[in-house]
């Protein structure tokens, strides 16, 4: 497990995913801001873990995992954390996809396949703009 992390203070990426080229450019385009860590969790379950142990302020979690999830698995730790998510690649034969309308919100984000990279890490990018 990869764990990068700048400095205790910083805030906080989680990627919950195995997608490595997506991981990649988001390490190498995120670090380049000031105070934030990427935390790399490859399953769910540590993602979960993850989500309740540190402070987040974007959590970005690869549709390919959790769309083999059913959405009572999923969902109520999506609504109990204060953090901004974006689920990416998200393919039309997936739960994910059929409720994209109910789930946006202003803390889900859905980016559906094909997935632009440089839109996912401009928007990423605004998250620390924001206060």
């Amino acid at each position: 497990m990869i764990n990068m992390l700048k400095e205790q203070d910083s805030q906080k990426v989680l990627f919950i995913g195995d997608d490595r080229f997506i991981l990649n450019n988001l390490i190498c385009e995120l670090l380049k801001e000031e105070n934030i860590s990427v935390i790399f969790a490859p399953t769910w379950d540590y993602g979960k873990k993850c989500m309740k142990n540190s402070k987040l302020k974007l959590v970005i979690i690869d549709s390919n995992l959790i769309s083999k999830l059913s959405p009572s698995a999923v969902m109520p730790f999506i609504k109990k954390s204060k953090a901004l998510f974006f689920i990416i690649d998200v393919l039309p034969d997936t739960w994910i996809y059929k409720r994209a309308d109910r789930l946006k919100s202003s803390s889900i984000v859905i980016y559906k396949r094909p997935l632009n990279i440089d839109k996912l890490i401009r928007s990423a990018k605004k998250v620390w703009k924001r206060k």
